[in-house]
């Protein structure tokens, strides 16, 4: 039986709230502050993980996590006046099972819409995608008895007697029918993430898909969010996810990030991993000498032609996906290694993927999201994408 995650809307007096994105190496945190149409970053925090601390992006040191969470809200409220309890916490996309799922019913009469007649369908829609991502979940990892819980839902598009209607409630009209997009993650996380935050007082407003708020914030940007791919190159990941109408259909996952090139460079230069991720920072804003520069590239090398060769994999491996659209939005902290952008754009690998014309590959940037102002004087790394996109729907769990 699926359970459905329920949050109470809470009377916010400060508008103040945090978002918080868990890796495999770290945790990051931003405080926000609701200012009319905006929302200001008035702290942010970042705190280390013990190594083995998340393995595939499930909590494993539950208490380590723990620790690692409170020292992050602290560094973000530090100069914050009062608590903030209210907090909004990201999956990343290689835990989530996203799907589109469409159906269509015949009514029985044609009184006016429901809510209750929307709900009761929406639901049975629900179940149906909980099916389908737990046999395709089975078919990928080769395990059945895994559950999982709803994060996040979101109507497409609404259809009554074939034609596009924005709001379906008190309409009439013998056919409905209802594309459905949901992400749900494994139920031991969903549960485990309810502990930590019960046990630092937080209020959980929301578990959302990273995915899910990333496409909500470029909705409110310049850019292109009907048609495209979307990719994460997370710690320990990489997430590829097609987007159609404005919707992730599907997604799938290589486990490959940005931490296995740290680890290459201490391998192939006898560093420690702390060593190793200074050197990587050092060489990306350009510090390095050129012997070592060209050390650390050969490092990158290595590592990018196994990863790439797992893209085209991936790729592949999508069902029911017959076109690729010819964009790709490549974010979170791989993206600030440009080798990763112009191994995609130089090597002949989109020939066998069926992309509808060659791809442009767009790294984002804070600067895309102008909804998200940064009141703390810093400019906000990049790496901090994911984290911030989640303050895109506090108006809608608030």
């Amino acid at each position: 039986m699926l359970t459905l995650p329920i949050f109470k809307k809470l009377q916010l007096k400060q508008n103040k709230f945090l978002t918080l994105n868990l890796g495999a190496t770290g945790v990051k945190c931003l405080a926000f502050y609701k200012n009319d149409g905006t929302m200001r970053v008035i702290g942010h925090g970042e705190q280390h993980l013990s190594p083995g601390s998340l393995r595939n992006g499930i909590i494993v040191d539950k208490e380590n996590v723990t620790d690692a969470i409170q020292s992050c809200i602290n560094q973000a409220t530090q100069n914050v006046e009062g608590q903030i309890k209210d907090i909004i916490i990201g999956i990343t996309g290689d835990l989530c099972q996203e799907t589109v799922t469409t159906a269509k019913i015949t009514r029985a009469n044609l009184n006016p819409i429901s809510m209750k007649e929307i709900n009761v369908f929406q639901t049975k829609i629900i179940e149906s995608a909980y099916l389908q991502i737990q046999k395709d979940y089975a078919d990928t990892t080769g395990n059945s008895d895994t559950d999982f819980d709803l994060v996040t839902s979101s109507i497409v598009y609404t259809k009554i007697d074939n034609q596009k209607v924005d709001n379906p409630l008190e309409k009439t009209g013998q056919t409905l029918e209802i594309a459905l997009y949901t992400a749900f993650c494994p139920k031991h996380h969903f549960i485990t993430i309810k502990q930590i935050t019960k046990k630092l007082k937080l209020k959980l407003l929301a578990v959302s898909s990273q995915a899910f708020t990333l496409l909500k914030a470029l909705k409110s940007s310049e850019l292109d969010s009907n048609d495209l791919v979307t990719m994460q190159i997370g710690s320990d990941f990489t997430c590829v996810c097609a987007v159609f109408g404005g919707a992730v259909v599907a997604s799938r996952n290589l486990h490959i990030g940005r931490k296995h090139f740290v680890e290459q460079i201490s391998s192939g230069m006898g560093l420690t991993i702390d060593d190793s991720n200074k050197i990587l920072y050092s060489y990306l804003r350009g510090e390095l000498s050129q012997s070592e520069a060209t050390i650390v590239q050969g490092c990158l090398e290595n590592v990018l032609e196994i990863w790439l060769e797992g893209v085209e994999i991936l790729f592949k491996d999508f069902s029911g996906v017959k076109t690729f659209a010819p964009l790709i939005y490549m974010f979170d902290e791989g993206s600030v290694i440009s080798e990763f952008n112009d191994f995609l754009s130089k090597n002949a690998w989109t020939k066998s993927i069926p992309f509808k014309a060659p791809p442009k590959i767009m790294v984002l940037d804070m600067s895309n999201f102008s909804k998200i102002t940064d009141a703390t004087g810093t400019n906000l790394p990049n790496e901090f994408i994911p984290v911030a996109c989640l303050s895109y729907i506090y108006e809608e769990v608030a």
